[in-house]
């Protein structure tokens, strides 16, 4: 690697201070990072720890690309380094390449069986694509070696889109009682408990939620379905225009919104707003 090709990696790593979700903290860690980076780059600028590291930074601050290579730089000289094809799966998932990412974490667990995020990064992967059999069978697998939040809670999600409310609810509140604030298993939860016709449940579930994070839209909108559940059409209405104060075009909203209105007859209002959505869905 050149001394040019390093100044640009390392001008590509500063760059990205300009990321506005990390914190001036962090910020001047990574500037601490990048001075010793440099310093090793001057004694051998093609070791693979210092490609590896610059690949780590540069995929904390975003730069996936940039990143990539240069985890494959460090691959060159340690092809079964576990933290580095930790590394490159972790940014295949950024770039949503998901097959590749799946490939470097079954790679990882057949050395490391047990490494508990590789299973967890896992089991998202295969939630996000659909392949609930396969992603609880890793959540199972984590269950059994570290429960956590974020693995009960995937489970909980995978369950849900299979229909099974009670072993989901089972696993929500494993969840909730390691971490009672866990705001999107309280979301969650209140989903579940609304399927279930448990409304005076769901909206105690409700109202820790959004004790928690008043403007969450999530949270509001199962609200407003509560009240339109419970007959509450009025209520459902102002909670549904919260919503749309916040995003004029939520869909489910100003549906939620039109059947409330149908129910307390007020047809010219109702009709108006599924005009609205017919309009958008229909591109007129």
């Amino acid at each position: 690697m050149s001394k040019s090709e390093n100044g640009k990696d390392m001008n590509n790593l500063k760059k990205q201070k300009n990321n506005p979700e990390l914190t001036p903290k962090s910020l001047n860690k990574i500037d601490e990072y990048i001075e010793k980076l440099m310093d090793m780059l001057k004694l051998s600028p093609n070791h693979h720890i210092v490609n590896f590291l610059k690949g780590l930074l540069l995929s904390m601050t975003g730069d996936f690309e940039n990143a990539l290579k240069l985890l494959d730089d460090a691959l060159k000289s340690d092809l079964n380094n576990t933290f580095v094809k930790y590394s490159k799966a972790y940014v295949y998932e950024h770039l949503n390449m998901n097959n590749e990412s799946l490939k470097e974490y079954n790679e990882i667990l057949k050395t490391t069986p047990f490494l508990v995020p590789a299973l967890v990064r896992k089991a998202e992967i295969l939630r996000n694509l659909g392949k609930y059999e396969d992603a609880l069978e890793c959540y199972n697998k984590v269950l059994e070696i570290a429960p956590n939040i974020t693995a009960l809670y995937g489970k909980a999600s995978i369950l849900y889109n299979l229909g099974k409310l009670e072993e989901a609810l089972e696993c929500l509140n494993k969840a909730l009682e390691i971490k009672p604030n866990f705001l999107s298993a309280l979301i969650l939860k209140s989903q579940i408990l609304l399927s279930l016709d448990k409304l005076s449940a769901a909206m105690v579930t409700l109202k820790k939620a959004l004790d928690i994070r008043p403007d969450d839209i999530r949270a509001l909108f199962i609200l407003g379905l509560v009240h339109l559940r419970l007959k509450e059409f009025k209520k459902a209405i102002e909670v549904f225009d919260k919503i749309l104060e916040k995003n004029p075009y939520h869909l489910e909203a100003q549906l939620g919104k039109a059947i409330a209105y149908e129910k307390m007859g007020d047809l010219e209002k109702a009709v108006e707003l599924y005009n609205k959505i017919f309009s958008y869905y229909s591109g007129k």
